[in-house]
């Protein structure tokens, strides 16, 4: 997939596994200038840094998450989502 111009786009993997109770370190592949980040249902135990466009933390409960991040900026927007798979077989 290739962007348009400079507006947002996500090069993103569909799936993102850990194990639980394990430190993570997720930075999100988002190519365009002066992005504004976000991210909706981040799982509990983790914080996103719009910032630095990274989710990190720990989650405890094994189960699957799904997170949803936009970049916008004055040329477009553009999400993704991402299934954070929390388990002992990953």
């Amino acid at each position: 997939m290739s962007c348009i111009s400079s507006s947002p786009c996500f090069h993103a993997p569909a799936v993102f596994g850990v194990r639980p109770s394990s430190d993570f370190f997720l930075v999100l592949p988002v190519e365009g200038e002066n992005l504004s980040l976000y991210c909706e249902n981040p799982p509990p135990g983790t914080k996103f840094s719009p910032a630095s466009g990274t989710l990190s933390g720990r989650i405890a409960e094994s189960g699957d998450y799904l997170v949803t991040f936009e970049a916008e900026n004055s040329v477009g927007c553009a999400s993704c989502g991402i299934r954070l798979i929390v388990g002992e077989k990953i």
